[in-house]
């Protein structure tokens, strides 16, 4: 079974992104990034969840399981200055 925290870290390796340089884009400790990628931390604020997909340039919907259609190095549509916003 695909988890939220393995998409996460999936599409975290498909842009070339270490646990560290995703901590940093967040504004979280990396221990944070590590134990929401293996599944220890089930649940992850809306707005957080938000941010991190689209630092990824993943759908939410992806990540959450509702559909299955990214795959890696496929982008989203990601408007650049709402994607500065959130950062």
């Amino acid at each position: 079974m695909t988890t939220m925290g393995s998409r996460l870290r999936q599409a975290r390796k498909a842009r070339g992104l270490t646990v560290r340089e995703m901590a940093k884009r967040l504004g979280v400790q990396h221990p944070y990034v590590t134990t929401v990628e293996s599944g220890r931390q089930k649940s992850i604020h809306t707005a957080k969840l938000v941010t991190w997909c689209r630092l990824l340039a993943v759908s939410t919907d992806w990540v959450l399981g509702v559909w299955d259609d990214w795959e890696p190095g496929q982008e989203e549509s990601v408007d650049s200055e709402r994607l500065a916003a959130a950062v």
